[in-house]
């Protein structure tokens, strides 16, 4: 276990080293090397979904600011 520390020097998030590690072929996510692939698409996922929350937001401030 090791903090990943922030640029203000938080760490609020650690890295998880595991060794000698079974994982059976039925409980893999993807295949046995896809585990980059998919932590790349789910977090494209997530900032899609978060661009779409902002950009509401925006659209709200503004509405309440014309008003």
């Amino acid at each position: 276990l090791q903090p990943i520390r922030q640029a203000t020097g938080e760490s609020h998030f650690n890295e998880v080293f595991l060794s000698d590690v079974f994982v059976p072929d039925e409980l893999l996510l993807g295949g046995a090397t896809d585990g980059w692939n998919l932590a790349i698409a789910t977090m494209a996922q997530e900032r899609v979904a978060i661009s779409g929350y902002v950009n509401f937001d925006r659209a709200s401030i503004l509405r309440t600011l014309a008003e």
